[in-house]
């Protein structure tokens, strides 16, 4: 329905001012705080923490997710 898709292109457009109240300061900490660490920069940890769980997940989809609907074992019939 209308609402609710209204209701939530709200939540995602509010989120983005959100994530950057959260992920600005984050990013800084991390800079500051993995300076040196393991002989690399504070901007190289931060690439390295922040694209690890997004690898992960893509690793967990490539080997979770079926090709088709057809041949998922995780829906029902009907929905298939």
């Amino acid at each position: 329905p209308l609402s609710r898709r209204a209701r939530f292109t709200a939540l995602f457009t509010m989120s983005i001012p959100i994530a950057g109240m959260i992920g600005g300061p984050l990013s800084g900490w991390l800079i500051h705080a993995f300076e040196g660490v393991g002989g690399m920069r504070g901007w190289q940890w931060l690439f390295i923490v922040e694209g690890l769980p997004a690898c992960f997940i893509g690793i967990f989809a490539y080997f979770y997710l079926q090709n088709s609907p057809a041949a998922s074992s995780w829906l029902s019939t009907d929905e298939k």
